[in-house]
């Protein structure tokens, strides 16, 4: 169970890591009042964390390949 939550944790702080990076660089698709990367969601990344994975990369590889 510690193990699940610590790779959780780390998925988590990953993906914040990239939603903070896009936003630096302007390319974050959501303007912030519209911005659905909230707690709630942070909290389901950490618990979710294997849906999480595939939806992160289905979505990085949609992107990179525009």
């Amino acid at each position: 169970m510690i193990t699940y939550l610590v790779i959780g944790i780390v998925f988590g702080f990953l993906v914040e890591l990239s939603a903070d990076h896009l936003k630096r660089i302007k390319s974050w698709p959501f303007p912030p009042s519209e911005d659905p990367y909230n707690m709630i969601m942070r909290i389901l990344v950490v618990l979710l964390w294997p849906i999480g994975t595939i939806i992160f990369i289905h979505g990085f590889a949609k992107g990179y390949r525009k």
